[in-house]
């Protein structure tokens, strides 16, 4: 009897691969993972206001990322026409 192979297929995409937008968004996802670490409460990683610990979920934070890349797309692209 012989087991056949399965090919395990990755999702993640190669860097290589990414455009330039996916890549700043990657990028400052990595940021905010440092930035927002947190080592007190349960949560991986926290906003802190007024002493509160305020959980950042990964959903949450590549949410945020993307306003914040398309917030600078959008000005950019702006300053480039006028």
């Amino acid at each position: 009897m012989k087991f056949s192979k399965k090919k395990v297929t990755n999702n993640i995409s190669k860097e290589t691969d990414l455009n330039e937008e996916e890549a700043l968004i990657g990028s400052y996802v990595i940021q905010l993972h440092d930035k927002y670490e947190c080592s007190v409460k349960n949560h991986k990683y926290c906003y802190i206001q007024d002493d509160q610990h305020l959980s950042l979920s990964n959903f949450a934070i590549s949410i945020w990322v993307r306003e914040i890349v398309s917030y600078f797309l959008i000005n950019y692209n702006y300053f480039l026409i006028n």
